[in-house]
């Protein structure tokens, strides 16, 4: 006869006498139960990280519906991720109005951004230019 398994007092750990059944002793399995917040795209309703919301109203996006129902703004001029701000077109469109200070901080980097892209692209012409003249010129006086 196979005996049950004894814990420390000395009582069965989980006995149950239909699992010694043939002599072996079945492992009990643990289970937990955990509760899991979800949450769901406002436009479409498919499930999301619940890492798109807009920082204004809250309203949540998926990846997709992000692209096409809100705008997101950089938290760095030469960088963006973690900080970034999100708001829905409607909430966009309502605080360009105001005086919101955060809508305006995000505003006023992505102003900077655009500069840094207009400079460097006008730089990067005259640098062409500069250097064909300069190969230009070498080529020439070679001859």
């Amino acid at each position: 006869m196979v005996k049950p398994h004894l814990g420390n007092n000395g009582n069965p750990v989980n006995f149950n006498p239909a699992s010694y059944a043939n002599g072996n002793l079945e492992k009990q399995k643990m289970k937990k139960k955990v509760m899991i917040e979800q949450t769901f795209c406002d436009v479409c309703g498919k499930e999301t990280s619940g890492y798109n919301s807009c920082i204004s109203c809250g309203k949540e996006f998926c990846y997709d519906c992000m692209k096409t129902h809100a705008v997101e703004y950089s938290h760095g001029v030469y960088i963006s991720g973690s900080g970034d701000g999100l708001y829905c077109f409607e909430c966009d469109n309502m605080l360009r109005r105001s005086t919101d200070p955060l809508h305006r901080a995000y505003r006023k980097i992505e102003t900077l951004r655009y500069e840094l892209v207009s400079f460097s692209e006008a730089f990067e012409a005259r640098k062409t230019t500069a250097e064909k003249e300069l190969a230009y010129l070498i080529e020439r006086n070679k001859k």
